[in-house]
């Protein structure tokens, strides 16, 4: 969802919600994500303090993610943007449309014991344009935009993550593992992440300073060529590296990847 505002010259406030989750932009640049998790009930509605915005139009982009483990709850997005004196300036309305997004793959593997989240991520960037969210033309719209299905919305009492980037201090192996497809669970992804390493030989890993920095350019990662003359049948080898943050880090890997293109295994990409 994409959605276009001309306020300006006012501190604005964004305020917003989705079931289950949402990711949102401003203008290209990353806001935040949310909300945290909660019944069926109530939610909680994230607030986002925007400044003073410019005359001129505003690009607002939300992607909205819908995991569907709680019978009660349908996917939905409710946002509003308002000024210092708490008048909406822009709001989640029927012009709001929305389109399903090919990008990401719906009914992954899913392991049932996460209630909250048993789902695995799969995405193909690629069909993404790199700057869709700021760019100001139209959605091709599909639906409109619907309601998170909470009785009542309540404002977050707990802090938003804090977003900054921390580098590991070290890499402490170098490795390579075996891409597995596994015949009772092909679907799950969690196989091959879950491979034993061993000495690296016949997949490729340079500039690693780079990847802690102390170097420039960037690292490069690279499987075994396939297919391999030697070794286990001909099976790919994927590159492995253990990392160490020096203390306990919650976060997740923001990871800016560059390929030649149709690069991939060769019976899907991953």
């Amino acid at each position: 969802q994409r959605r276009r505002g001309r306020p300006g010259g006012t501190a604005a406030t964004l305020r917003i919600t989705a079931s289950t989750r949402y990711r949102v932009w401003l203008d290209g640049v990353i806001l935040g994500e949310g909300p945290p998790p909660s019944t069926s009930q109530w939610g909680y509605v994230d607030s986002y303090a925007l400044g003073a915005l410019a005359e001129g139009p505003h690009i607002l982009a939300v992607v909205v993610h819908f995991v569907g483990t709680n019978e009660t709850q349908v996917p939905g997005l409710w946002a509003e943007v308002v000024d210092a004196e708490g008048t909406p300036l822009l709001g989640t309305d029927t012009r709001w449309e929305a389109e399903a997004s090919t990008a990401w793959e719906q009914n992954t593997y899913a392991f049932r014991m996460n209630w909250i989240d048993p789902y695995q991520e799969w995405h193909d960037s690629r069909q993404l344009a790199p700057d869709w969210v700021s760019r100001p033309e139209p959605l091709a719209g599909r639906a409109v935009v619907g309601k998170p299905s909470f009785r009542h919305l309540v404002h977050r009492d707990i802090p938003l993550l804090r977003r900054e980037t921390v580098r590991p201090r070290e890499v402490v192996r170098v490795e390579e593992s075996t891409w597995l497809e596994n015949r009772i669970r092909p679907r799950d992804l969690s196989i091959a992440l879950s491979m034993p390493g061993r000495p690296l030989e016949q997949a490729r890993v340079e500039n690693l300073a780079a990847l802690i920095g102390e170097g420039t350019g960037a690292t490069r990662l690279q499987c075994s060529p396939w297919p391999q003359s030697r070794g286990e049948g001909g099976s790919i080898q994927d590159p492995c590296l253990t990392l160490d943050f020096g203390t306990l880090v919650t976060g997740c890997l923001d990871l800016d990847i560059e390929g030649p293109a149709g690069a991939g295994a060769p019976s899907r990409s991953r």
